[in-house]
Order: C-alpha cells, then sequence, then structure tokens
C-alpha cells in the first residue's frame, strides 16, 4: 500500500503488508530493494518482486488520488490486472497466480542465492510448489503444515532474523536466510509435517530489554533521591523555623 493508506492501514486493520512502516526502520534491505524495482520498474519486473515476497494485491494510487504520496511510477503500468476495489483513482489489483500461503516447497536450487541477478529471482518465482500452508499464532510465532520433502527445501516468505527458531517432532531445524532475506529450511520430513516457528528476538532484543529496565530503574532511583532529597530540605527548613521562633 502506498503512503499514508499504509499508516493508516496499521492502525485500523491487522492486513499483513509487503511495506507498512518508514523505510528507514526496516529490517530487510532486500525488501527495500525489491520495493524500489516495483515502485520504478516494469510490470514484469514489479509482478516478480512481489510474488518472491508472497504479495497477493498492490494498491495503487492513481494522479487523481487523494492520496499524496504517489509512490507508484505510471500507475497505468498494472492496468490489466484484475480490479478488486477501485475509487477515486485509487485502485487494489490482485497479483495473478499469487498465492494465499507464505510457505511453499521449492528445489534447493530454486532458493536465492544472489538477488542482484534478477534471473534468480524469476526462477525462484516459478519453482514454488503451493503444497505448503502458513498459519499464525500471534506475532511470533507460525506454524507450517510442510508436505514430505524429498530432498526439497521449505521457503517461507517473512523476513529472516536471528531470533527465529525452528522445531519439526521434537527436532531443531537451522532457520537460514536466503539472497532475499527470507526465511528457508532444509525440513527433511519423510512425511508431511508441522514446523513450530517462534521469535524470541534474538540477543539484539534481549539486550535492548535489559537495557530498557536498567534505564527505568536509574529513572526510579533518582526519582526517589529527588523525592528524599526534597523531603530533607523542607524537614531542615521546619527545624530552621522553629528554631528562629524560640
Amino acid at each position: 500500500m502506498p503512503g499514508s493508506i499504509a499508516m493508516w492501514a496499521n492502525l485500523f486493520s491487522p492486513v499483513q503488508q509487503f511495506q507498512g512502516g518508514a523505510w528507514s526502520m526496516a529490517y530487510n534491505m532486500q525488501q527495500q530493494r525489491a520495493s524500489w524495482a516495483v515502485q520504478g520498474g516494469d510490470t514484469h519486473t514489479a509482478l516478480t518482486w512481489l510474488k518472491a515476497f508472497g504479495v497477493g494485491a498492490i494498491c495503487v494510487s492513481g494522479p487523481k488520488s487523494p492520496e499524496f504520496w504517489k509512490t507508484y511510477g505510471h500507475p497505468e503500468r498494472f492496468e490489466g490486472l484484475p480490479v478488486l476495489w477501485r475509487e477515486d483513482d485509487t485502485t487494489i489489483y490482485s497479483i495473478p497466480g499469487a498465492s494465499a500461503s507464505l510457505a511453499h516447497s521449492a528445489p534447493a536450487s530454486g532458493i536465492v542465492r544472489d538477488a542482484r541477478d534478477f534471473r534468480n529471482i524469476e526462477q525462484y518465482v516459478n519453482s514454488l510448489q503451493d503444497d505448503a500452508s502458513l498459519r499464525w499464532r500471534g506475532t511470533n510465532e507460525f506454524v507450517v503444515q510442510a508436505p514430505a520433502s524429498g530432498g526439497r527445501a521449505l521457503s517461507v516468505q517473512v523476513s529472516w532474523s536471528p531470533g527465529w527458531h525452528a522445531t519439526a517432532s521434537g527436532r531443531t531445524l537451522r532457520v537460514q536466510k536466503d539472497g532475499l532475506g527470507l526465511i528457508w529450511l532444509d525440513p527433511q520430513c519423510t512425511g508431511p509435517c508441522e514446523i513450530d516457528v517462534q521469535y524470541d528476538g534474538g540477543w539484539e532484543l534481549r539486550i535492548l530489554r535489559w537495557l530498557s529496565f536498567a534505564a527505568m530503574a536509574v529513572l526510579v532511583a533518582a526519582f526517589v533521591l529527588l523525592a528524599s532529597g526534597k523531603s530533607e530540605i523542607i524537614s531542615a527548613g521546619h527545624r530552621m523555623s522553629r528554631a528562629q521562633t524560640t
């Protein structure tokens, strides 16, 4: 979604967005590179990048749209795509061939290693199989129902972070990062299996959490000392006042 529409959607809707915040706060820089390609590339380039990140629909603001931040150059590029909604020169298009799931099996050779070569992105998109499902449990955990791996990898279109941890049937799986900055796993399942993926923030978030606790403790201590100092001053003032009256 473009501009302020994305920000308002964050406030009033649980819809998951390809980008929905300030670019300077983005964790996955490859996602930002993909966003620039979608904004300025041709139709094929834009759709390929969107499919690579699991996007199912795109909201485009035309030249007469009341949306101030008209993100997409040449919005007519998207004409011809299935229209889900249109009003005031603002249109939501469906992405043809997009899957409802963010998890897919793919040959290991299809996993993107170098996103600088657009042919790798095309190969990855074409290799994805719509045979797995992903279900969120809150914001820090999701479950993937995966088919028998048979030597195939499992691509999950969620940005990788060292805070993600995965298990399947009691086994710990290595959560790996592909060239798009997304998650991929080697499930090694002999049959259909369930993979639980949880996020604990990693060492970065743990350090920030402890720093926050330390900062709060310092503020509380400073407040107590300040309050104690004020009471001592008030008490001293009362003693001086009584001494002067006697």
